[in-house]
């Protein structure tokens, strides 16, 4: 768990359901960024998809549970625990200029 999932629960408890781009709007993250932890989230039981074809993410019972305080985050396995918690800059946006090509070359 990061803390932008944090920021994400949260703004679901406040706000209600809500989808990535909300997120931006909100000055959590990039859109893009919130896809991507919304997807974990789902993937941890924490969040559900209210509409696929709308990008409608809310709180499930364990997600409440998680924001009560009643269960640790940390045992949930991160499957990008590489990312930073709260960074929404051009790290997502794919590789630096130059490695895109580096093993290219034969």
């Amino acid at each position: 768990m990061t803390l932008t999932d944090d920021k994400l629960l949260e703004a679901i408890e406040s706000y209600g359901n809500l989808r990535p781009s909300s997120a931006e709007n909100l000055d959590i993250c990039t859109r893009y960024h919130a896809s991507r932890r919304m997807g974990y989230l789902v993937d941890a039981g924490l969040l559900e998809r209210v509409a696929d074809t709308t990008g409608l993410y809310g709180l499930t019972d364990r997600g409440r549970a998680y924001l009560r305080g009643e269960f640790d985050g940390s045992q949930l396995a991160d499957p990008t625990p590489d990312e930073d918690s709260d960074d929404d800059d051009e790290s997502d946006d794919g590789p630096a200029d130059g490695d895109a090509d580096d093993n290219n070359s034969a």
